[in-house]
C-alpha cells in the first residue's frame, strides 16, 4: 500500500516524508512510561497499529525532499491537527487533502485526530511486535 501511494505521489511530482512507521512494543513501553494517556499513545498491553508493522506517520515533500506546508507539525495534537479543522492556511488543507486522498485510495484509513497518520486496517488482527531495529536490517 505504501508503494502503490509512493507511486501516486511521484507522478505529481512528490514524495513522502516517513515520521515513524514501525515501533517495537518495548519502545512503545517507554512512550507511555513518558505518557501515560490513552489520548497521545496506546497503553503497551493493547499496542496500536505502529507496533503491528501496520501503522505510518507520514507528511509530503517535494521530489528534491522540501516538505510541502501541513495544518500542524508532527505530533503537534492541538485542534488544527484535526482533518477538515478550522484555522488552517489553504496550501496546508489542500496538501493534507492530497496526502489522505492518495493514502485512503492505496488502502490506508486515517485517524480523524491526526492528519499525519494512518493505517491498513487489516493490522488490527496483526501480533503485536518486539522485533528490535538491528534485527529488521538483518
Amino acid at each position: 500500500m505504501l508503494v502503490k501511494a509512493a507511486a501516486t505521489l511521484r507522478q505529481r511530482r512528490l514524495r513522502l516524508v516517513v515520521f515513524d512507521a514501525y515501533r517495537p512494543l518495548s519502545v512503545q513501553r517507554l512512550l507511555w512510561q513518558a505518557k501515560p494517556s490513552r489520548r497521545y499513545v496506546a497503553p503497551p498491553d493493547r499496542g496500536s497499529s505502529h507496533n503491528r508493522g501496520g501503522g505510518i506517520d507520514v507528511a509530503l515533500a517535494s521530489l528534491d525532499g522540501t516538505r510541502l506546508e501541513m495544518p500542524t507539525g508532527f505530533d503537534d495534537f492541538g485542534p488544527r491537527a484535526r482533518h477538515g479543522a478550522d484555522g488552517v492556511p489553504v496550501e496546508a488543507r489542500r496538501n493534507a487533502d492530497l496526502l489522505k486522498s492518495v493514502l485512503e485510495a492505496a488502502g490506508f484509513k486515517s485517524l480523524v485526530d491526526e492528519w499525519w497518520h494512518y493505517h491498513d486496517p487489516a493490522s488490527k488482527e496483526w501480533p503485536l511486535l518486539d522485533v528490535p531495529f538491528e534485527e529488521l536490517a538483518r
